[in-house]
């Protein structure tokens, strides 16, 4: 099974909270969000008949691979999301300020601030609402090979009698522990990920930890709680694309320690601002949705290797291959125990995995 409804359903939610009125966003690209949200809540209906399917029907399994990809992308517009808001709101704050943040787990909304509006914030807008307005386009070719594969919804309707068999329906029973406030052991991996990052450490691979798995699957929720526990000196929130430039992520970490950084400044001069920033600091560094290993290799492991003794970075990918070329001390497989679940093998009396 490639595309589980629950991690279309954690999508469908990242999606809501992007289009809450607190995110700073045109209203044409909260527009097309919507339209992207709501074309997938009614894919997530037909998403268990496919499911059943995909092994005797290759025209259904192509399909999946094609929601499958699509779902990558449009992770990738609601973290780019996110982080456009950060930045807007950060335009706003008072300067001075010595860390950012990933986007907000706490149920408690912020007292919403007023952005700036500048040139370039509009240029991202637009581009950001093109790119969304191009996955839309693909969702709705989605809908219509749906249609033509005649794939059906399995909603159980109020005291009606189920159609599907036995374990298509414990599948459909375990998918509410996906939400994100209610998923089995997200805190206590949590806090588990944090204890493991106070432990002491005298090697620089020793301090670089990762979190794995699909997209949709969790790994930037979980990441946020870690964030969020931990308790550093500074930290930083970092989000870096497929089509990463060094010098824009190095910007990134100076701005999110409260530095200034000029358009026109050299890989060397970013360097020694950055140094300059967190040097005598423990410093938590979280890299959110690396696709290689190039980032780490080419731009951050020599000034972070001079970070202080208790400082840590963490990772979120979709490559395990990556966290291993890192050297992650510890690798955490977000989605094993939700898979687990999804297929009945987690016993909740015990908290086993069978």
């Amino acid at each position: 099974m490639m595309v589980p409804s629950a991690a279309v359903n954690e999508i469908v939610k990242r999606l809501s909270e992007l289009t809450l009125k607190e995110v700073k966003l045109l209203s044409g690209v909260k527009d097309e969000l919507k339209k992207l949200k709501r074309k997938l809540e009614t894919i997530s209906d037909v998403l268990e008949d496919a499911e059943n399917r995909e092994f005797q029907d290759t025209t259904v399994r192509s399909w999946l691979i094609e929601l499958r990809d699509i779902m990558y992308d449009i992770e990738d517009i609601i973290n780019d999301c996110f982080l456009h808001n950060i930045n807007n709101s950060s335009h706003s704050c008072e300067h001075g300020s010595t860390s950012t943040g990933p986007p907000p787990v706490s149920d408690q909304p912020s007292a919403p601030k007023k952005a700036k509006v500048t040139i370039s914030g509009m240029y991202e807008d637009h581009v950001m609402g093109k790119r969304i307005e191009e996955i839309n386009g693909r969702m709705e070719q989605i809908h219509k090979n749906r249609e033509q594969l005649k794939l059906v919804q399995t909603v159980q309707i109020q005291g009606s009698v189920p159609s599907q068999a036995p374990a298509a329906r414990k599948s459909r029973e375990t998918t509410s522990w996906f939400s994100e406030s209610k998923v089995v052991g997200i805190d206590e991996d949590a806090q588990s990920l944090v204890l493991s990052m106070e432990e002491p450490s005298t090697t620089a691979g020793g301090r670089v930890f990762a979190i794995v798995g699909m997209g949709g699957i969790g790994k930037t929720t979980l990441a946020q709680k870690v964030y969020k526990k931990s308790d550093f000196d500074k930290k930083i929130w970092v989000c870096v694309s497929q089509d990463y430039k060094e010098n824009d992520v190095l910007k990134q970490i100076i701005r999110s320690s409260g530095g200034v950084c000029g358009v026109d400044q050299t890989k060397e001069e970013l360097y020694s601002e950055m140094k300059k920033l967190i040097h005598g600091k423990h410093v938590l560094v979280v890299l959110d949705d690396l696709w290689s290993d190039g980032v780490w290799e080419n731009c951050l492991r020599v000034p972070f290797e001079a970070l202080t003794a208790k400082s840590r970075v963490l990772i979120t990918t979709r490559d395990e291959g990556i966290a291993r070329k890192i050297g992650a001390a510890r690798t955490h497989q977000a989605g094993w125990f939700q898979w687990s679940c999804k297929f009945g093998f987690y016993n909740p009396k015990t908290s086993l995995i069978l």
